[in-house]
């Protein structure tokens, strides 16, 4: 059986979220030798790992990543994961549909799930981090209903 994860939400509760401009960005940690069972996620995403290893398991291939590992998963794809010894902490950025669909307009986007070393990403993720526990003694800026910068991702109000 599949579990469908939909926007802003994960099998651990994550450690901050933040909705801005067509993506959510959320951190999550994962306790050592934790297996989430096969799952998707509604939306495309990313997975920077920044602390632990993990291995994800799809269509009979696997994809490991480490720290600075980068992971792109297309929206549906179903997948499970492992986090080993370590544990793991990432940083999971989901993309809005209509971000996806301006993108594709001007450039090739990858429709499979991908593992890159990125360190970039994760110096460039922590400093941003270290900026913003900076400024946090002043307000939370809402960016989207139902996620505030620096919270967990709430419900949003139902619109109908």
């Amino acid at each position: 059986m599949e579990i469908k994860l939909s926007r802003g939400h994960f099998s651990e509760s994550p450690v901050r979220s933040c909705g801005i401009a067509g993506f959510v960005l959320t951190e999550v940690r994962y306790p050592p030798n934790h297996k989430l069972p096969r799952h998707s996620h509604e939306r495309a995403c990313f997975m920077g790992v920044l602390q632990g290893e993990v291995t994800e398991t799809y269509a009979n291939k696997k994809l490991a990543g480490r720290p600075s590992t980068l992971i792109f998963r297309p929206s549906g794809e179903a997948h499970s994961d492992y986090f080993h010894n370590a544990g793991g902490r990432v940083f999971l950025i989901e993309i809005e549909p209509w971000w996806l669909d301006h993108v594709r307009e001007h450039f090739v986007i990858v429709n499979d799930s991908v593992s890159l070393y990125c360190p970039l990403f994760v110096k460039l993720f922590l400093n941003s981090l270290h900026s913003s526990e900076q400024e946090r003694s002043g307000p939370t800026h809402h960016t989207r209903p139902g996620l505030e910068c620096g919270s967990s991702p709430r419900e949003e109000p139902d619109q109908s």
